[in-house]
């Protein structure tokens, strides 16, 4: 079976199953949606459109094959993985923060989608900050005083979101970008 995953959320596509004894009117099964017909049969291989909301949500779904009767019947299935789709950054506030001597705790507010309610913010390469969750499209976190001392000036921060549960990590990302007030010496 090719593909045999995909995201949740990607468009619909044409899933090709291989394998014997394929008859005329046979059609793909999969989970507990309604049967597809094939757009194309052949005794070894068929090809099937699959919407969109087969793939909807996260999971492994049975798909399998059912000949008509008499004489055909259902063949063994195969897995289908459906992979959460990761969060999207799209900005974050402040995205310019003044160098200090003496630093404080920045606030962030980073805005988006997909965020689980048990996201946290990431600064790359890997330092996760303490997030509060505000909604499926935003997160509020505070970046440590380290991040802004004076010799951190020009320094810029890539924010990223990570859903802690599926493990999954933005590709979108933000910047933070450390600016100088004049008074670092």
């Amino acid at each position: 079976m090719s593909p045999n995953s995909a995201v949740a959320g990607d468009a619909s596509f044409t899933l090709t199953i291989d394998g014997n004894n394929f008859l005329p009117g046979a059609v793909v099964t999969w989970a507990t949606q309604a049967d597809l017909t094939p757009s194309n049969i052949t005794s070894s291989q068929i090809l099937v459109d699959v919407p969109a909301s087969y793939i909807a949500v996260p999971g492994e779904f049975a798909v399998g094959v059912s000949n008509p009767l008499p004489g055909g019947g259902s063949a063994n299935t195969l897995t289908f993985t459906v992979a959460p789709a990761p969060p999207v950054v799209l900005s974050v506030d402040p995205s310019t923060v003044l160098a200090s001597a003496t630093p404080e705790v920045v606030p962030i507010t980073v805005n988006g989608s997909g965020f689980a309610t048990d996201a946290v913010v990431r600064i790359d390469p890997g330092t996760d900050l303490v997030t509060i969750y505000i909604s499926d499209a935003q997160l509020t976190a505070e970046m440590l005083a380290e991040f802004f001392e004076c010799g951190d000036i020009g320094s810029d921060y890539i924010v990223r979101v990570r859903n802690v549960a599926d493990d999954t990590i933005s590709t979108t990302f933000a910047v933070v970008t450390v600016t100088d007030p004049g008074d670092c010496s």
